[in-house]
């Protein structure tokens, strides 16, 4: 079975590289059960691998796995095009400008991270100064009203 992998590994590997639009559909799926591998039918040269197979590199005494498969797969790349949609006309304005800091802060901050709407230091800032005065002026109105009735205690004491 392990032989029958990977000969089949290395059929795939040397055989040609067919973009995926030639490549045909079949019409209905193809049946999941294993069919046994004809290896004379396999487009590549069993001697050769074989002989490849002789000259890889001893394997690791000390592993006990075993796992030790080496393949070499030969192919064109296919070709990527990056720039695809994109008007290059050497001719035409600029679109756009240069990406501003606050645009690029939206690019690169995710929104978990971002700072919310309203700024919240204000926000506190505001209700921290609003809470002091409050208390100043409570502070002032007792005093007031203290040094008041210190005055109508005084006033009643002399009219005795």
């Amino acid at each position: 079975m392990k032989a029958t992998a990977f000969q089949l590994a290395l059929a795939l590997a040397s055989a040609p590289v067919v973009p995926a639009a030639q490549t045909p559909q079949p019409a209905t799926p193809a049946p999941r059960a294993a069919a046994p591998i004809d290896v004379d039918a396999i487009p590549v040269s069993v001697v050769r691998i074989r002989k490849q197979l002789a000259e890889l590199p001893p394997a690791d005494v000390d592993s006990r796995l075993r796992l030790n498969y080496y393949i070499e797969v030969f192919g064109q790349a296919p070709r990527i095009d990056f720039l695809a949609g994109v008007n290059l006309n050497p001719l035409g304005a600029v679109q756009y400008g240069g990406m501003t800091h606050r645009e690029f802060l939206d690019v690169v901050t995710p929104m978990a991270y971002r700072a919310p709407v309203a700024d919240l230091s204000s926000l506190a800032y505001s209700a921290m100064t609003w809470a002091i005065k409050r208390s100043e002026d409570k502070r002032r109105a007792e005093e007031k009203k203290r040094i008041e009735e210190e005055a109508r205690r005084l006033r009643e004491l002399q009219v005795r």
